[in-house]
């Protein structure tokens, strides 16, 4: 009988084993990449090299604050705003 249950304890102490040492090595390389995507140089660098662009419109513009036209006015508003076309 106690040769039955030293069996049963070390079939159960092994999957649960593997399952310990897998996640303290999933854990220690979840770290060391951590630590690598975290760099500030990397980061701005793949920010600056994402292709996006932003839009915006001038159509049915109900306001006028110059004497330019209405296209131009909103045009250098959108310009203010940062736009670089």
């Amino acid at each position: 009988m106690f040769c039955n249950k030293m069996r049963k304890s070390k079939l159960f102490s092994l999957p649960f084993k593997l399952i310990a040492v897998s996640i303290v090595c999933f854990l220690i390389i979840g770290m060391v990449n951590l630590k690598d995507l975290c760099s500030t140089q990397d980061v701005n660098s793949q920010i600056e090299s994402y292709n996006y662009a932003v839009g915006t419109q001038t159509i049915g513009s109900k306001y006028k604050f110059t004497n330019e036209t209405m296209l131009v006015e909103t045009a250098l508003e959108i310009e203010k705003m940062g736009s670089n076309l």
